[in-house]
């Protein structure tokens, strides 16, 4: 692979885990405001959206700066990204679902 698709490569796969990651810290926020309703999205914030992106960014090259080959930081990077998955999707599902309903059996 030459040095310019290594680059490429591991930038476009920073982006891409800064972009899921950023998706699902939207869909697993609720708006502070209406903390007491369920269901209730907080408003998109586009400086918060695009510093997540940064960070998949910066954290793609670096392993470029580092030397670190392609698939070890693919492996770091899905092993981390499964358990940002799995803690997202029960913090939304409790905040959706389950946390309402516990409320109102009196737990």
């Amino acid at each position: 692979m030459t040095a310019l698709l290594v680059w490429i490569t591991s930038l476009g796969t920073g982006l891409l885990a800064g972009l899921t990651w950023a998706a699902l810290g939207y869909l697993k926020s609720i708006n502070k405001e209406n903390a007491n309703k369920i269901n209730t999205l907080e408003t998109f914030d586009v400086k918060k959206f695009f510093l997540t992106l940064g960070v998949g960014a910066f954290i793609g090259l670096g392993s470029v700066v580092l030397k670190m080959p392609l698939e070890t930081a693919n492996a770091y990077l899905v092993a981390g990204g499964f358990v940002a998955l799995i803690e997202s999707v029960l913090k939304a599902i409790w905040r959706r679902y389950l946390k309402g309903f516990f409320e109102k059996i009196g737990f």
